[in-house]
């Protein structure tokens, strides 16, 4: 137990050893995470206010989401955007986005 600057107590329960991060992929959300090699689309619209939105998530490390993300909005002709490590694009586009993927080369699976 130790004493910080402010006069208050500090609890350690780690017995010395060096403390870790509790969760190593916090800022991915397992949601959007894909065990194998294929990109996954898929309509959501909870919280939307009945809209729906084409997700699409699963991307490997080296892609540039923002690119691939302006290029899908250009070729769709609608909004998105990129949130966390998935892109989102407004309206049922599964179609469209499925060409477009497959054109650029990325294995792609409809849920």
């Amino acid at each position: 137990m130790k004493k910080n600057n402010n006069d208050e107590i500090v609890f350690s329960y780690t017995m010395g050893e060096p403390l870790k991060k509790f969760n190593e992929n916090s800022n991915k959300n397992p949601k959007y995470l894909s065990p194998d090699d294929f990109v996954r689309i898929r309509l959501e619209k909870n919280n939307r206010g009945g809209k729906l939105v084409t997700t699409i998530f699963g991307f490997k490390e080296g892609v540039d989401i923002e690119t691939l993300c302006s290029d899908l909005k250009k070729r769709c002709g609608s909004g998105g955007t990129v949130k966390e490590d998935h892109i989102e694009i407004q309206g049922d586009k599964k179609d469209i986005i499925e060409k477009y993927l497959i054109e650029k080369g990325f294995k792609v699976k409809k849920i």
